[in-house]
């Protein structure tokens, strides 16, 4: 059974640390931030490194891969892309999957580009709960900025994050989730239930807790970007029955570009 660690890095980067006390060993994913991978080996002599996941090439998720490579010689996954190339020494493809320690645990890639082009997400398995760690794909209430990719391709990313288990818990890059709630608050859609959550998030950030994880049932009623094709959204945008999808998308990730 591994242990799932949150940690937050830099001004909101959240990076995880996926720990087997009992085999003594740890996995990162999207270690941005130097200081706080170097904080946690030190107090964690125990434990050794055994390897890193990337979703993605910016810098605020790789930062400290190259500090943990150093110290305990691990692999690294991630998408095959050229920013990466100096890091990333196992690149993966769509529903490729690694066994995490001796146990029943394991990592599936999906590949969710849009955020930037190829991105990965990854699922972690075999235990209860399933996790699901999205990088910059989707966030607590929203997703991404579009950096290399179009509406259509991040819009088919979020289809496939939204059609895994409900009950799976979401692991996000950044702690964005107060803010995206107050722009679906200011949409007039779900209003009583984004009204509930946006209550709840906003004491527990008042607290200086965290929003994260949150679970896929939770984000299937209050996230509009994971609902792209639901018929009172279209509606509350002003758009026409029948809009596509991908451009209800679009518009709806434009509104929140200019929040």
């Amino acid at each position: 059974m591994l242990e799932v660690v949150l940690l937050p890095a830099l001004q909101d980067n959240c990076i995880a640390f996926l720990i087997s006390r009992e085999e003594k060993v740890f996995w990162s994913v999207d270690p941005g931030d130097p200081l706080v991978v170097k904080n946690f080996i030190s107090t964690h002599p125990e434990l050794v490194g055994a390897g890193v996941f990337c979703t993605h090439h910016h810098a605020d998720h790789t930062d400290a891969v190259s500090v943990l490579v150093k110290q305990f010689r691990c692999p690294v996954w991630g998408p095959a892309h050229p920013k990466l190339a100096s890091l990333v020494s196992h690149p993966l493809r769509e529903n490729e999957i690694l066994r995490l320690g001796s146990g029943a645990a394991r990592m599936r890639s999906l590949e969710t580009p849009g955020h930037t082009v190829p991105a990965l997400s990854f699922v972690l398995e075999g235990q209860d709960p399933t996790y699901l760690f999205a990088g910059d794909t989707l966030f607590g209430s929203g997703c991404g900025r579009l950096f290399e990719g179009s509406p259509a391709e991040m819009w088919h990313s979020l289809q496939k994050l939204r059609a895994l288990p409900h009950e799976t818990l979401l692991v996000c890059g950044h702690e964005y989730t107060e803010r995206n709630l107050r722009f679906v608050e200011s949409l007039q859609w779900r209003a009583s239930v984004v009204s509930r959550e946006l209550e709840r998030v906003t004491a527990l950030r008042s607290r200086g807790e965290s929003t994260l994880p949150r679970s896929l049932r939770l984000e299937s009623q209050c996230n509009p970007f994971l609902q792209a094709d639901d018929p009172e959204l279209v509606g509350s945008l002003g758009l026409a029955a029948g809009t596509d999808p991908s451009e209800v998308f679009r518009i709806l990730r434009e509104k929140r570009n200019f929040f």
